[in-house]
């Protein structure tokens, strides 16, 4: 009897299963084909549909690279870095949103024969406690997409 009585309520919508709780983050995962030594940075929002605390903001790499490059590291995480991080620590509300600005930037110098292939991809991923993470990539070429 409990089955029919929990169905009933159920179908006669006098029973609500709460929403799990989602939290997300958008913004342009792909950064594009940059040439040697450039930059882009975008702007990503993170926000909720229930309260939730954020932690800080990381960026970690998706695999390395063997390259002999200023600034490379041999890390694709470094090629891309955090400038902002507007979540930090917030408590955000339902509905409420911050923002967290990233920036790609290719190496400045490439010692050759070392040149990565021309259109040599490069992964990351972008992870905020609370609220999940994004897969980020960009392309060094060399004719950029302007």
């Amino acid at each position: 009897m409990k089955h029919t009585l929990l169905k009933s309520f159920l179908l006669a919508g006098l029973l609500a299963l709460p929403l799990a709780a989602q939290a997300a983050i958008e913004g342009p995962a792909d950064f594009g084909n940059l040439g040697i030594g450039t930059s882009k940075k975008a702007e990503f929002t993170v926000s909720s549909n229930r309260p939730r605390k954020l932690g800080a903001a990381t960026i970690t790499s998706r695999g390395t690279i063997a390259c002999a490059a200023i600034g490379c590291e041999h890390d694709n995480g470094a090629l891309f870095n955090i400038l902002e991080d507007g979540c930090k620590g917030r408590k955000l509300r339902a509905g409420e949103t911050c923002s967290i600005t990233v920036e790609f930037r290719t190496p400045t110098f490439i010692v050759p024969p070392q040149l990565p292939p021309q259109g040599q991809g490069y992964k990351a991923v972008l992870k905020v406690p609370g609220a999940g993470e994004l897969d980020l990539r960009g392309v060094m070429g060399a004719a950029a997409d302007r």
